[in-house]
């Protein structure tokens, strides 16, 4: 997961939000293309992992897939829900409600 999730914040950090300019929307969709398949790769080997599928639907939300966006999201908070664990199943429905954010929902 640490290799994956590397591709996203490789380089310098840079704050990205819709009002910037293309350049870093660019940049952040080139992450997103380049983690595309590193990451469905890890879904396929491990998917009981929900930590993957939430990555995966933030992917999926900056490259404008929707559906596959929420479907991902959605799949990991399903894997961990709140009521199981009370810990870590509240970073995956951030995780889902950063996704329904960048997709404008």
């Amino acid at each position: 997961m640490r290799r994956v999730s590397k591709i996203l914040t490789s380089g310098q950090p840079q704050a990205v939000d819709p009002g910037t300019s293309s350049n870093s929307q660019n940049l952040l969709k080139s992450r997103a293309e380049a983690a595309l398949g590193p990451f469905e790769n890890a879904v396929r080997e491990a998917p009981e992992a929900p930590s993957y599928h939430a990555r995966l639907g933030l992917v999926y939300a900056h490259l404008g897939r929707n559906a596959d966006a929420l479907r991902e999201g959605s799949q990991a908070v399903n894997l961990l829900p709140v009521s199981t664990d009370a810990f870590e199943g509240p970073g995956y429905v951030t995780n889902l409600a950063e996704i329904f954010c960048i997709l404008g929902e």
